[in-house]
């Protein structure tokens, strides 16, 4: 797959996001991720180098054992970002 091609499908099997955005000089947007501990769940926020609204948010639940995401909202809708607003 090209690396700025949209990924299809059957190559999105476990991709969460994928961003084609470009900041300055051709580089890509980058970013970082804030983890969230309250009893047994787990917040993550997704964030590109501006840092002020998470591209992403997940939820994320232990239950029996097991660890479950729970949601996932998507908050950038710009175009070249791709997540599960755009994906279905």
């Amino acid at each position: 797959m090209d690396r700025w091609q949209v990924p299809t499908q059957a190559d999105r099997k476990n991709l969460l996001f994928f961003d084609r955005r470009l900041y300055e000089h051709g580089f890509g947007m980058n970013g970082y991720v804030t983890l969230e501990f309250a009893d047994e769940s787990l917040t993550v926020q997704h964030y590109d180098l501006r840092g002020s609204t998470p591209l992403l948010e997940e939820q994320w639940k232990i239950s029996g054992g097991q660890i479950q995401r729970m949601n996932v909202k998507q908050n950038c809708l710009e175009p070249d970002f791709y997540g599960p607003a755009k994906w279905g």
